[in-house]
């Protein structure tokens, strides 16, 4: 069980404290991103700046999650916006979902593609989101993940709707190497960091990157896939 220490702030209570804690540490989005050499320089390189992926595809995507999420209570998965510690204090991650007895987390998304042939277990996750599971999975020490999916379709409006009567879904199960990798990429980062955890300097202006509609989130990071 996580000890209540561990959950550190609500998203939904008190966004701005759950932004400001998140940056004294390594969350699943920033060691998925630091796990290739370009993408560990990116991260540091753009650590003062708000780098939030800001368009039509994130928000419908946010709006979705509690719905999606419905199909975790038969697992006894329920949603989740806590920010929560690892043994390690500065391990954090957020997962979309939480059992009460913590021994699984959910992640929930929207997609343009139908991601074919992941369900069966022929085609992986994109590696970006492989990563974040095992680091949600590291945080919490949970047992496996439960990973949720719609399909996002123009609904004629101007908007989306699901494409689907309900979501596809995956277990994905702990990777002790992935994480292990992760782990180390974590030190290395914090090892980069700490004197700005210390000592920080004025943030300047946010920038919120708008990304193009048509663009997917998982594929602005020409990341090579690790060996796993």
């Amino acid at each position: 069980m996580i000890t209540p220490e561990r959950f550190l702030v609500s998203k939904a209570k008190d966004p701005n404290e759950w932004h400001n804690i998140r940056k004294t540490g390594v969350s699943a989005t920033t060691v998925a991103k630091a796990a290739t050499p370009a993408g560990f320089t990116r991260v540091i390189a753009e650590w003062a700046t708000d780098t939030s992926i800001n368009n039509d595809y994130t928000k419908f995507g946010n709006d979705s999650e509690d719905s999606i999420l419905k199909f975790g209570e038969q697992h006894g998965i329920f949603a989740n916006d806590w920010l929560i510690a690892g043994e390690n204090k500065h391990h954090f991650a957020t997962p979309d979902g939480l059992s009460k007895n913590h021994n699984y987390v959910a992640e929930a998304k929207t997609t343009g593609k139908p991601w074919d042939g992941v369900a069966e277990g022929t085609h992986q996750l994109p590696v970006l989101y492989r990563r974040q599971i095992q680091w949600q999975l590291h945080c919490t020490g949970a047992e496996k993940c439960l990973v949720l999916w719609q399909l996002r379709v123009p609904n004629g409006n101007g908007w989306y709707t699901f494409g689907w009567n309900e979501p596809r879904t995956l277990w994905i199960e702990r990777d002790e190497k992935m994480i292990k990798t992760l782990v180390e990429t974590a030190t290395k980062l914090e090892e980069k960091l700490h004197d700005i955890w210390l000592n920080p300097a004025p943030v300047p202006q946010q920038v919120r990157r708008y990304i193009p509609p048509q663009v997917e989130p998982q594929y602005l990071f020409n990341d090579a896939d690790l060996p796993w």
